[in-house]
């Protein structure tokens, strides 16, 4: 499965597989710059990107660990086979790694959600094997995503204004919401047409729509037309929190 980024942006993408449960590789393609995302079961596990600011080495150096210690393992080692091998030499401890790892991870995704043109492709096939476990939170990702994209694109997105809008049961544990988006949730007692939300929601109707493509990539409302890019499943429940296993990259 592949297609262009401007036909489905990365959130949406990431939202997808995260609501319909799918494990896999996940491929993006924005000029030169490239990275992979994988899943397992509806959670993401890992990420790598050939960005040399995003690289595992630029990290571990950031949290302190010494060059001078880096510079007898091969530059080109793919990350997770370096974080083994500093694992092995006790130069970095199982659960530093993790936190270091987190931290590379977090920040590959967010820049990878930012593309708006490029390239995807989805293999269901890939999997990885025997890495360290990661706890990534992907709610606040992809709402921070869903709340830096343009006015036009969020109205592009929502273009029916007839669309029904839903409550998830994860807006009763939702936090670090603006008080704009906890209005708007505040107004969903019951399923609502688009139009009818943007007209109780106290703001802008540019500004509304931001805010429930926001909330709807986070999990925090449901929307009855997704524009899905994979067939054949059923979101099963909207993505909240991840928590899984990791390897590597393109």
């Amino acid at each position: 499965m592949n297609g262009q980024l401007s036909e489905h942006p990365p959130p949406e993408l990431i939202h997808e597989i995260l609501a319909k449960s799918l494990a896999g590789r996940l491929q993006l393609q924005h000029d030169r710059a490239k990275a992979v995302i994988y899943f397992d079961n509806g959670q993401l596990v890992y990420a790598a990107s050939n960005l040399r600011n995003l690289r595992l080495r630029e990290y571990l150096v950031k949290a302190g660990i010494a060059a001078g210690a880096l510079a007898r393992y091969d530059e080109g080692q793919p990350d997770l086979e370096l974080v083994k091998a500093l694992g092995t030499d006790h130069v970095l401890l199982p659960e530093r790694a993790r936190d270091i790892l987190t931290k590379q991870v977090t920040d590959i995704v967010r820049v990878a959600m930012s593309w708006s043109e490029g390239t995807w492709d989805f293999d269901p096939r890939a999997r990885l094997e025997g890495a360290p476990i990661l706890k990534l939170d992907t709610r606040p990702l992809l709402l921070e995503a869903g709340r830096r994209t343009p006015a036009k694109v969020a109205a592009a997105r929502l273009a029916n204004p007839a669309e029904f809008i839903l409550a998830t049961s994860n807006m009763a544990t939702a936090d670090n919401l603006l008080p704009a988006e906890v209005f708007l949730l505040s107004r969903v007692e019951g399923p609502i047409p688009l139009r009818d939300l943007v007209a109780v929601s106290g703001v802008s109707e540019n500004e509304a729509l931001i805010h429930v493509y926001s909330l709807a990539l986070a999990g925090l409302l449901r929307r009855e037309h997704w524009k899905y890019a994979f067939r054949g499943q059923v979101p099963t429940t909207a993505p909240a929190s991840s928590l899984s296993q990791t390897p590597e990259a393109p």
